[in-house]
């Protein structure tokens, strides 16, 4: 069964007979004489007040940022917005959609109309071994490549491409 605790309230008022009764009390014969208890309590207590004040002035700041960043994407959104509904998007391809693609071929075929192979226009990478490794280890993990080696040399076979 839960037991229910008084509430409290932290940041309880001290009434001036409490502060006399603990600057005389015999529990710490080494306090200072009055209030002067007190003295570095409240200074430590302004430092972490100025620590706190720091601490907020900085969330101020960050806030102020945020907002300004904010506004500005924001602003910058409307634009794509406005951007979209103004400009008429072709659905068909266009003249020049059609230069482009016969450019695109003619780089890509030989003097003779043969396509180009990639081997031809693509150097391969220089791999160490224990890269190739790692690669084909990756690859088998994936299931893009299968590893088969019953014939007592180790083959691999791709399987699908995605």
């Amino acid at each position: 069964m839960l037991r229910r605790t008084p509430h409290r309230t932290p940041l309880k008022r001290v009434s001036q007979g409490s502060l006399f009764a603990l600057s005389r009390s015999g529990n710490n014969p080494d306090a200072p004489h009055g209030l002067g208890f007190i003295e570095p309590v409240m200074a430590e207590l302004i430092d972490e007040v100025e620590t706190l004040q720091a601490n907020v002035e900085g969330l101020r700041n960050l806030s102020n940022s945020l907002k300004t960043f904010n506004g500005s994407f924001a602003s910058w959104l409307y634009v794509m917005d406005m951007n979209a509904l103004t400009v008429d998007w072709p659905q068909a391809p266009t003249d020049a959609s059609f230069r482009l693609a016969k450019r695109r071929r003619e780089f890509m075929m030989d003097s003779d109309e043969r396509g180009i192979k990639l081997i031809e226009i693509i150097r391969p990478p220089d791999l160490n071994q224990a890269r190739v490794n790692k690669c084909l280890i990756a690859l088998v993990n994936r299931k893009i490549v299968q590893k088969e080696n019953s014939t007592g040399t180790v083959l691999y076979h791709w399987t699908r491409l995605s």
